[in-house]
């Protein structure tokens, strides 16, 4: 059952995991103007992000690789055992081994930094639809 569908909310739920406040800001303010934009939940570690997921799935989640406290890769190991059909996207700078073995456990998209927001959409978008198991596709934000 999908997390929507069990709270009876239709608004898509998106985890931004980073601790860098500016880019949050930026995929947060990004997101908003998606043409249904979706509840946004930060958490700025892996451990929080791993907490996030088994306190109340989102739909899609948005993961840096370098961060403090429990790295991204070791958050999607943690991930991946409490939801192991939830869309997670990798993001990381310029680190192509972070990226391989990201991909490598399955995640559905890598985003590098600095991020290509058109991209993003398209993903977001793409990753939101396959959770659904339906949906048009939306339009890029300009």
């Amino acid at each position: 059952m999908e997390p929507s569908e069990r709270s009876g909310r239709q608004q898509r739920r998106v985890l931004i995991v980073d601790d860098e406040p500016d880019f949050v800001a930026l995929m947060a303010e990004f997101l908003a103007e998606l043409p249904e934009p979706p509840t946004i939940t930060v958490a700025h570690n892996g451990q929080a992000a791993v907490e996030a997921v088994r306190h109340d799935p989102p739909d899609l989640v948005l993961l840096d690789v370098h961060m403090p406290v429990m790295s991204g890769l070791e958050a999607l190991e943690h991930i991946r055992a409490l939801a192991p059909m939830l869309p997670v996207m990798l993001v990381t700078g310029t680190d192509c081994r972070s990226a391989s073995q990201g991909l490598s456990a399955g995640v559905f998209a890598y985003l590098p930094k600095p991020v290509d927001l058109r991209y993003v959409c398209c993903l977001v978008d793409l990753a939101l639809r396959s959770r659904a198991g339906h949906g048009a596709p939306l339009e890029p934000a300009r």
